[in-house]
């Protein structure tokens, strides 16, 4: 009997140009997923954070798990990296918050789909 590795097929989500959220397979744990988001900002990295809710529509496993925020790629703006998520096998809703005082905006969040094979 064979073993079959897990993978993901890579999704996102973006809110015009205020957030841009990326989601793929774990490349450090089976069956989970990594999310990287990334948000113009002014704001000190270490005063900002994301948390991420998520749901296993083939399971039921649901979950959250947070991250600190960290310099982004680029002047101006910041990124949060939540890594292997452990969602198990299955189609993973998630919805990422972003906790920013810097913006003018109450909450910045976006939502996507991604699937764990």
């Amino acid at each position: 009997m064979g073993t079959t590795a897990a993978t993901a097929a890579p999704a996102g989500c973006n809110v015009g140009n205020d957030l841009s959220v990326g989601a793929e397979q774990s490349r450090s744990a089976p069956a989970a997923v990594d999310l990287l988001a990334l948000w113009p900002s002014k704001a000190d990295p270490a005063s900002t954070s994301t948390v991420v809710d998520w749901r296993n529509t083939t399971t039921g496993k649901v979950g959250s798990q947070r991250a600190p925020g960290a310099p982004g790629l680029f002047l101006g703006q910041l990124s949060s990296s939540i890594n292997a998520v452990p969602t198990g096998a299955g189609t993973v809703e998630y919805t990422l918050h972003v906790s920013d005082s810097s913006l003018n905006r109450p909450y910045l969040e976006c939502s996507g789909t991604t699937v764990i094979r």
